[in-house]
């Protein structure tokens, strides 16, 4: 199976009303969350895509509940995508990020 690929594509040209600022992990904690980060940033943008709607995830809930990950310590990718498909995610505004494991 052949696919034509375009010469370029840039996501924020083509969804322009889901680009959110950066998340800031902050220099000042300890703790290496970056793939909750990332992973979480990933299920926002595919939420905005197919509703138009941005969103704010909370990482700190899979920092501070995600028996399977490391907490601060690190983690993977795919056990973030499979807490969120068997739990769900929950809002920033619920669990803000406190760069801990609480």
């Amino acid at each position: 199976m052949q696919i034509d690929l375009p010469d370029s594509y840039d996501w924020r040209e083509a969804y322009p009303q889901c680009v959110q600022p950066p998340m800031d992990i902050g220099s000042d904690k300890n703790c290496s969350s970056t793939y909750a980060f990332a992973t979480i940033s990933a299920v926002q943008d595919r939420i905005c895509m197919g509703s138009n709607q941005t969103v704010k995830l909370s990482t700190q809930e899979l920092i501070s509940c995600d028996a399977s990950q490391f907490g601060c310590e690190g983690g993977y990718a795919n056990k973030v995508l499979n807490w969120g498909r068997k739990k769900g995610f929950i809002s920033e505004e619920c669990m803000p990020y406190k760069g801990l494991k609480a």
